[in-house]
């Protein structure tokens, strides 16, 4: 996809910044200073410039660029190339916006901006009609004499062959490595450089048939969670139950109701926590679920008063209510289960645009799964209740009939030939017998290092 892009004096849409002599910073090789003006500026694989890669986020990047064509007028322009690797930054913002039309005239919002999405081969497609083409148009080049040699207008000299070509050989790499092949050669959006979730397990989840429930019924445990966050952040609350086992003896989670308050929904962009409570209080009264959970967060005391309400509801059966503390550890552990989840088949939820953007656009970043700090979505709230509600459900037992199923298989060996690994494996072939435990100076097995 490339996003070409000319700029003139007193446009307030565009930013502002230096030329590309400073584009070294792009490549990790110097620092942004303002520069000599600059007539074209070309950015090359611009959607992989962040911060992780290199010395400036393409945001930064591209706000330092466009002063220095302002001497230019109207001649000036940006170009920006890149395989579309993520949907965050600035190079996926400009692609958006040279798509916007004006929802009264169909016009184009930014006609300055023009964007083409490819695949690699597109450009090379009827390729023998080359030197058929003029170089320039026809009424410029009666005024060019480099154009018009022989009173003839200049062509393109003809191929041999497409440079690039959707053979064989690209069949066999599309099929070996689909997902970077989709973004490489056929111009196809990533959501995120190295998503947590598979794409495709998580469009599967989202069952059209379902929807969500107003009440819950006695026969069904139900699990909730709230993310409450902070008060200028999204407030979400999920509640789910359990189903099965099914034919490979494995339990599904079903959400049955997700709310979502936004700050932009109350007076002052602030959430009303009180409001958020009375609600969650009417769900868990039509629910009854055996536990509801929140992350830990400031308003303590309406965790407390909520705990008081259900005390005196007279719900039949008891409803604890928690505050769960967040580790990296646990974190991690809850997502991975949701991902091993996910990859079984064994999350059912009805349609929901948000939650499934969250989980798309969810990257592990530095040993943690976080959203992304830029692009269309940057928020993790559904998909952390998602992640903790499958957790209480399914928990270590998630995936127990799958090992099951591994434990039962029969496996053989040959017997080791050295009498070191014949000693060490008599050891291990013990069963649940632990091996000797050595003294300073011994050996715990032939061959093994000394105890210190």
């Amino acid at each position: 996809m490339d996003d070409g892009q000319a700029s003139g004096h007193g446009d307030p849409e565009l930013p502002r910044g230096v030329g590309v002599g400073q584009l070294g910073a792009v490549q990790g090789r110097g620092h942004l200073v303002e520069g000599e003006p600059h007539l074209g500026p070309a950015f090359d694989e611009f959607a992989h410039v962040e911060v992780a890669t290199a010395k400036a986020s393409s945001d930064a990047v591209f706000d330092a660029a466009t002063p220095a064509l302002d001497q230019f007028g109207e001649y000036a322009f940006i170009y920006e190339g890149s395989s579309p690797a993520h949907q965050t930054g600035r190079f996926y913002a400009n692609h958006r916006r040279g798509l916007q039309l004006d929802p009264h005239s169909d016009a184009a919002m930014y006609p300055e901006v023009l964007t083409a999405q490819l695949p690699a081969w597109a450009p090379y497609q009827d390729h023998q009609r080359a030197a058929e083409l003029p170089l320039v148009p026809p009424e410029i080049a009666y005024d060019r004499p480099f154009h018009l040699p022989h009173g003839q207008v200049r062509r393109f000299p003809p191929l041999i062959g497409p440079i690039v070509q959707y053979d064989a050989q690209m069949r066999q790499e599309e099929q070996a490595n689909p997902r970077s092949f989709a973004v490489d050669r056929r111009a196809l959006w990533a959501s995120v450089v190295d998503a947590f979730f598979d794409a495709n397990h998580v469009n599967r989840i989202f069952d059209p048939m379902l929807s969500m429930a107003a009440e819950g019924n006695l026969a069904t445990t139900y699990f909730a969670h709230g993310d409450p966050s902070i008060r200028n952040d999204n407030f979400a609350w999920l509640i789910g139950h359990a189903e099965g086992p099914d034919d490979r003896g494995l339990h599904h989670v079903v959400v049955d109701l997700i709310r979502l308050w936004r700050p932009d929904q109350f007076a002052e962009h602030e959430i009303d926590f009180g409001h958020v409570f009375d609600e969650i209080h009417e769900d868990v009264l039509a629910f009854n679920p055996r536990q509801v959970s929140f992350d830990q967060f400031q308003a303590f005391a309406k965790v407390q008063d909520l705990r008081t309400k259900l005390s005196r509801s007279g719900l039949p059966g008891h409803c604890s209510v928690i505050e769960l503390p967040h580790t990296r550890a646990s974190n991690w552990r809850m997502a991975d289960g949701l991902r091993q989840a996910l990859g079984l088949g064994q999350v059912h939820c009805p349609p929901h645009r948000l939650l499934a953007d969250e989980l798309r656009f969810l990257r592990e970043v530095g040993g943690r799964v976080d959203h992304p700090g830029s692009g269309p979505v940057q928020t993790n709230d559904i998909a952390t209740c998602l992640m903790v509600v499958v957790h209480q459900l399914l928990g270590p037992s998630s995936t127990t009939a799958v090992e099951g199923r591994f434990s039962e298989t029969v496996l053989r060996g040959m017997w080791p030939s050295s009498p070191n690994d014949r000693a060490l494996f008599s050891e291990l072939g013990g069963g649940r017998r632990r091996l000797r435990r050595a003294r300073p100076g011994e050996r715990r097995y032939p061959g093994g290092p000394r105890q210190l």
